[in-house]
């Protein structure tokens, strides 16, 4: 009996860490990302097209991190908590996604100084590891979860 409540505290330490972990790098990977491209690129391109490209950034870092949080405040209905959970990951891989388009498609063709390339790419490559980590945490954080716990 001990051991299961042994069991039961290191699974309720994991799954907060793992929430922290996972929204925490989630929503700061868009927000890095927003803020930097922002001073970096916007002011070179002078372009409308990195506004729309930013505001889908925050659309998906910024969704994937609210719908993993909704989520987890409506823990006692495990259909709900599983979905909203899911959908808060496919938002963060479809971050990725984006990172990746952009990183391809709109920085080699923004028309910028080789020196502003460099540092949007890695400014890119920075929030693609913060993204990554924050993915992880939160499939451990919904990995976690048992039948007892709702």
């Amino acid at each position: 009996m001990e051991k299961k409540g042994f069991q039961n505290f290191l699974d309720n330490k994991l799954r907060n860490i793992s929430f922290i972990i996972g929204n925490a790098f989630t929503f700061l990977a868009g927000l890095f990302f927003v803020l930097f491209i922002d001073l970096k690129v916007k002011i070179e391109s002078e372009t409308i097209i990195i506004s729309a490209w930013l505001i889908f950034a925050i659309i998906f870092a910024v969704g994937g991190g609210i719908f993993f949080f909704v989520g987890d405040m409506v823990r006692h209905k495990k259909k709900q908590t599983v979905i909203l959970k899911l959908v808060g990951i496919v938002f963060a891989l479809a971050y990725i996604v984006f990172l990746q388009l952009f990183k391809f498609d709109v920085i080699p063709n923004a028309g910028l100084m080789s020196s502003t390339m460099a540092t949007a790419t890695n400014i890119v490559n920075a929030s693609l590891i913060m993204s990554v980590i924050g993915i992880a945490g939160l499939s451990v954080n919904l990995s976690v979860y048992t039948d007892e716990d709702y």
